[in-house]
């Protein structure tokens, strides 16, 4: 008789069932607790080796993810960034476009982007963007699907109905069925799902001064919840010229790491979040490469002393010397590992 026989035995004695005999007729919807692992589950980095730090392994396969922000705040451009690392994976990408505002420049920003695995998709209603979602994560397991966003979500009743006629939480409801619709088959077929939100201020003279659209679902459902802001003082400038912004990310929620973390990433305009920066100011931080009075001290094989570089000089080396990007990676990675 197998060893793992003899366990399950050992097992049923302890809890009271046969588990062979469950495990035959259950088969993958049941899970033994010694036998639960999730590492073999894949992350997609979300392109800012910051907000990849804070929500330890983020948008894990299996699950719902909600990015939510006020408007122009990077929503858009985080998630192609996610899109692009998706699909340099081998996973498939479909981004449901209700609000019909995703271009072309945005796309081609983005560098390295791989538009054969990129499906962008036009609901007209609300009900037909929830069934094809369920289609696309029911048929192609592995897949990435993006719903841009919530606030565009147009319910069928809603379309039919006259301008003036009012109607009552027709979006919460969808979105309620949706997410308990979607939450099984996604976490089966190995699927990530990312809502894009937007943070609006609330009519209410009391209680919380903003909310998202789409009622209390998707933030009750989701495995981790990230907010972005713009950073008041947190303009990148190029001489008097105004070339990027940074962005307060907080994540707000999540399963696989402790929540309330707060981190700032750089989006360039025109061509994104600027990775070179972010790994720069990372390791800055974490005392990996020593600063002081704007000169960066840099140590390469090839040199007999460290060498004085400012910020410029180093974002290009992490440019061009995949060797030295890669040794601050490792670094970085083995602090917060």
């Amino acid at each position: 008789m197998s060893d793992k026989s003899e366990a399950e035995k050992e097992i049923s004695k302890i809890i009271g069932f046969d588990v062979a005999t469950v495990k035959k007729e259950w088969k993958d919807k049941i899970k033994l607790g010694n036998e639960f692992r999730d590492d073999e589950l894949q992350h997609i980095s979300s392109g800012s080796i910051k907000l990849d730090w804070a929500l330890k392994r983020p948008f894990l396969e299996g699950q719902l993810v909600e990015i939510f922000a006020p408007n122009a705040t990077g929503k858009t451009t985080l998630a192609l960034h996610v899109c692009k690392n998706a699909m340099k994976m081998g996973k498939l990408v479909f981004y449901v476009d209700l609000e019909r505002k995703l271009r072309e420049a945005q796309i081609e920003m983005i560098p390295g982007f791989e538009r054969e695995r990129f499906t962008i998709i036009y609901p007209d209603t609300g009900e037909e963007a929830m069934n094809m979602m369920h289609e696309l994560i029911t048929d192609y397991p592995g897949c990435l699907v993006i719903l841009d966003s919530v606030g565009g979500i147009l319910p069928e009743v809603e379309d039919a109905e006259d301008y003036e006629k009012q109607s009552r939480a027709l979006v919460a409801r969808l979105c309620a069925k949706l997410i308990r619709k979607i939450t099984g088959i996604t976490a089966r077929n190995k699927c990530v799902v990312v809502f894009l939100n937007h943070l609006t201020a609330t009519m209410a003279m009391y209680g919380q001064a903003e909310t998202t659209h789409g009622g209390r679902a998707i933030r009750n459902r989701c495995a981790q919840r990230i907010e972005l802001k713009n950073l008041a003082s947190g303009a990148i400038k190029r001489g008097e010229d105004k070339i990027g912004q940074m962005v307060k990310a907080t994540v707000v929620k999540n399963n696989v790491n402790r929540p309330f973390i707060t981190v700032e990433f750089p989006i360039i305009y025109g061509s994104g979040i600027d990775e070179e920066l972010d790994i720069l100011q990372f390791a800055k931080d974490l005392g990996i490469l020593p600063y002081k009075n704007g000169w960066y001290m840099v140590q390469r094989p090839e040199m007999e002393e460290p060498k004085r570089m400012r910020e410029k000089d180093v974002l290009e080396l992490l440019k061009d010397d995949l060797v030295f990007r890669q040794e601050i990676l490792e670094s970085v990675r083995t602090i917060f590992e």
